[in-house]
């Protein structure tokens, strides 16, 4: 099961139960989905007609993400996943140049940071 549909299921059936704590910030099933759902429609400007995965990738379908373990990550993971595009996590602790050399190649239409 994907993790859009989970975190779905979750929120209809427990909306008030906490679906993870993160260096004391927690948030609630319902708080997540809400929150996926926000991003994953903002992103869905930037599908252009749709998922294309490797091979033959386009670059406006890719959303990179390069945030540290946090709830923000968790947050913006859960809304990528749920977008059109496909999702590359990129370390933030990866040097400068690996960063670079994975977004040159990814040529993402959007990059999430912290």
């Amino acid at each position: 099961m994907p993790i859009t549909e989970a975190i779905a299921g979750h929120a209809d059936a427990h909306p008030g139960r906490t679906a993870f704590v993160c260096a004391g910030e927690s948030l609630t099933y319902a708080a997540l989905a809400d929150a996926a759902l926000g991003l994953a429609h903002r992103l869905g400007a930037f599908a252009g007609g749709g998922r294309a995965l490797v091979p033959g990738h386009r670059p406006q379908h890719v959303v990179a993400l390069s945030l540290h373990n946090s709830a923000d990550f968790v947050r913006a993971y859960a809304g990528a996943t749920a977008s059109p595009l496909a999702t590359a996590v990129l370390d933030p602790t990866w040097p400068e140049r690996r960063v670079a050399d994975a977004l040159a190649e990814l040529r993402p239409a959007v990059l999430v940071t912290d």
